[in-house]
C-alpha cells in the first residue's frame, strides 16, 4: 500500500518555506545537524501515579493537522507504533498507548474526554491489550472494543507472567515492540470488534483472534466527524475536564513509556507491508519524501521535526507535512518527559 523501505536523513523537505536537509531548520530555528534518531519519553511523576498527566504527550485538537484523524467506528483503518515498556509489575491499573479523543461533549453528557475517541490500551490487573472505540451520548459510555489476554499469546514471548519492564517479550535490539492493530470498519453493532474485523500484531507475529468474538460492548459507539480530535501518547484522555485540560493520564509507573514511529494508515496494511514497516526491528521505513497514498499521519520524533514552542519540546508529524498545514500536528512534552537519543533508547 505505498510503503518506502529506507530513509535518506539528508533528504529536502520545506517547513515554513525554510528548506530542511543536512542543516536542520524549522520555524526559522537551527535544530540539528545532522540528523539525529530520537523516541520521545513519557516520564511518570514522583511518587509514581499512573493517573497523573503532569507529564504529558499530547496534540491538542486546536493542532488537528488533517480531518482524516476523525476516526469513527466505520473506518477501516491500521494504527502503527513502538513502545519499550517501562511499567512495573505493581502497576495494577491501565496504561493509555495513543487515544485519539474528540474534545466537544454531547448534549446531556458530562464535560469531560471520553467523547469520539479511538484508544489503545493495556490493563495489567489482567494482562489484556485493548483497541476499540468509545463516545457518550445522553450520559452514557458506550464503547466497543476488543482485546488479547498476553499471557495466553506464545508469539509475544511474555510467557505466563504480565507484560512489565522486567518482561518485554520478544523486542529487538533496543527493547521496543512493534504493535500493529487493522480495524475493517463497520456500521454500528455487536460486529464493529469482532474476530473477523480487528487483528492484532506483536512485531510481524499475529497475537491471533481476540478472546470475545463479537468484543466487549456497552451500547453502540456513533462517533461524529465534526469534533476535532486531539493525540495522547503513553497516556490516555480519561481525566475530568476537556482533552486540554486532561490528556495524558494513565501513563504507567516505573521509568517511564519510550515511544516511536507513530503512523496511523487508510485501509488494512497486509502481513508484507507489517512487515516493511518492522524493516528488520530497524523502523523507520516510511518515506519523507513522498507521501503514501493511504497515509493519514506519521510522527517519528526524529531531531529533524522537533523543536521548542514556548519552553516545551514538541515534534510535528512528517505527514502531514507542516509546511502545507499551516504547522499544525504538534506532539507536545510536558514536565520531565523529553526526546531521547542514543544507545537503547531508540529503534536505531
Amino acid at each position: 500500500m505505498g510503503l518506502v523501505n529506507g530513509i535518506n536523513t539528508t533528504s529536502i523537505i520545506k517547513c515554513n518555506n525554510t528548506l530542511i536537509g543536512s542543516v536542520v531548520k524549522m520555524n526559522n530555528a537551527t535544530l540539528s545537524a545532522p540528523l539525529v534518531k530520537q523516541a520521545i519519553r513519557r516520564d511518570v511523576v514522583s511518587p509514581a501515579s499512573p493517573t497523573s498527566n503532569v507529564n504529558r504527550v499530547v496534540m491538542l485538537p486546536s493542532q488537528e493537522p488533517t480531518t482524516d484523524l476523525r476516526l469513527t467506528e466505520t473506518n477501516a483503518l491500521t494504527v502503527n507504533l513502538w513502545v519499550k515498556v517501562g511499567w512495573t509489575s505493581s502497576l495494577n491499573t491501565v496504561v493509555g498507548l495513543l487515544a485519539l479523543s474528540g474534545e466537544a461533549i454531547s448534549s446531556g453528557t458530562t464535560s469531560n474526554a471520553y467523547n469520539n475517541t479511538f484508544r489503545i490500551f493495556y490493563t495489567e490487573n489482567n494482562n489484556r491489550l485493548y483497541v476499540g472505540w468509545l463516545n457518550q451520548t445522553s450520559g452514557s459510555n458506550r464503547y466497543a472494543q476488543a482485546y488479547w489476554p498476553l499471557h495466553v499469546r506464545p508469539n509475544t514471548g511474555l510467557g505466563s507472567t504480565y507484560w512489565s519492564s522486567s518482561n518485554r517479550g520478544n523486542v529487538n535490539s533496543n527493547g521496543y515492540t512493534m504493535l500493529t492493530f487493522t480495524v475493517a470498519g463497520t456500521s454500528s453493532g455487536s460486529s464493529i470488534m469482532s474476530r473477523a474485523n480487528v487483528k492484532g500484531y506483536w512485531n510481524t507475529t499475529t497475537i491471533g483472534d481476540t478472546w470475545v468474538n463479537n468484543g466487549e460492548q456497552n451500547g453502540d459507539p456513533n462517533l461524529n466527524t465534526t469534533t476535532p480530535r486531539g493525540m495522547a501518547l503513553a497516556g490516555l484522555s480519561y481525566s475530568s475536564g476537556t482533552f486540554t485540560q486532561g490528556a495524558g493520564a494513565y501513563g504507567g509507573n516505573g521509568t517511564g513509556i519510550l515511544m516511536d514511529e507513530v503512523s496511523i494508515w487508510n485501509g488494512i496494511l497486509t502481513s508484507s507491508e507489517i512487515s516493511a514497516l518492522y524493516n528488520s526491528g530497524n523502523g523507520g521505513s516510511i518515506s519523507k519524501t513522498s507521501k503514501p497514498s493511504n497515509l493519514k499521519a506519521y510522527w517519528n520524533f526524529d531531531s529533524d521535526s522537533t523543536g521548542i514552542d514556548s519552553g516545551s519540546p514538541f515534534a510535528y508529524p512528517v505527514w502531514p507535512a507542516p509546511a502545507v498545514t499551516g504547522n499544525l500536528g504538534k506532539a507536545v512534552l510536558s514536565g520531565t518527559s523529553a526526546f531521547v537519543s542514543g544507545g537503547t533508547n531508540i529503534i536505531s
